[in-house]
């Protein structure tokens, strides 16, 4: 099983539900975690996310609005429609305290962004997982080429066992070596030895992933690229096993209507249109 921890969602940008969903047939994705792209709060594509697919996708929000008010309507009203949780940057985290703790009563997940230089964001999320016992984090994106930033209280947070880095983004977070990118290793290694590999969850952030040149089977063999001697255990996990346990297996979030206007006019999406994925990428 292939289970996506991190795909993008939402007009203009990053695509429509239907692009999203013919892209994953196309390679064979089985299930997908759907993120709306920071500042696109295209919420009408998001709860038609959540209850045109109950079994095969999860959706995850953005906050939006100019101050902690409105921030805090908009998180409840995704809380209500259900989201399984909410993408937080650490200065959105840090700058409306209110939302973290909307999203912790309900009990989802914070899919937390740029924590790499931001300690004080970090501490806060790691207090907010010993307030919220049924919460997790994940992280997307949570790849260097360096580990000079791999200090406390970072690696307490990864230590945590409701810690999950998603390692994504393979090829776009400093490397300076050709894939597989062996100079993220030390890294990898690093986290690892914190977390474990049973932890660590594949994401394409899909539509990017083809922005960038990079393929699904490559990003899913990268694990096997950057560390040889793991497991099929691992490999399985990785791919699909333990992100489909954390997010699927368990029943997903009371979804309840909730109505947002649709962007108008529907904006051109043409250039997202999944034959032509097909026909660069599919084999």
């Amino acid at each position: 099983m292939i289970v996506d921890a991190y795909c993008h969602v939402g007009l203009p940008r990053f695509g429509s539900l239907e692009n999203a969903i013919a892209v994953a047939d196309i390679f064979r994705v089985d299930r997908s975690v759907l993120v709306l792209g920071p500042m696109i709060p295209d919420y009408h594509t998001l709860f038609r996310v959540i209850t045109t697919y109950p079994d095969r996708i999860r959706g995850i929000g953005i906050p939006f609005g100019k101050n902690e008010s409105q921030q805090s309507e908009i998180i409840e009203i995704q809380l209500r429609a259900g989201v399984t949780g909410i993408r937080l940057s650490g200065d959105e985290i840090l700058k409306y305290p209110a939302v973290p703790e909307l999203i912790g009563q309900s009990e989802r997940w914070i899919y937390a962004v740029s924590l790499m230089n931001n300690p004080a964001a970090v501490e806060a999320l790691i207090s907010w997982l010993d307030r919220y016992p049924s919460c997790r984090i994940a992280t997307p994106h949570f790849l260097r080429a360096t580990t000079e930033n791999l200090v406390s209280p970072l690696t307490d947070l990864i230590s945590h066992p409701r810690f999950f880095p998603i390692f994504s983004r393979h090829g776009g977070l400093g490397s300076q070596q050709p894939y597989p990118h062996t100079d993220l290793k030390p890294w990898v290694e690093s986290v690892v030895s914190l977390c474990g590999w049973e932890h660590v969850m594949f994401g394409s952030e899909y539509p990017v992933i083809f922005w960038r040149d990079e393929t699904y089977a490559s990003c899913l063999d990268w694990i096997r690229q950057i560390d040889p001697g793991v497991s099929e255990e691992v490999v399985v996990s990785f791919s699909g096993g333990r992100a489909n346990e954390l997010l699927f297996e368990s029943p997903r979030p009371h979804s309840a209507n909730q109505q947002v206007d649709p962007l108008d006019p529907p904006p051109d999406t043409s250039y997202l249109d999944p034959c032509v994925f097909g026909s660069r990428r599919a084999g």
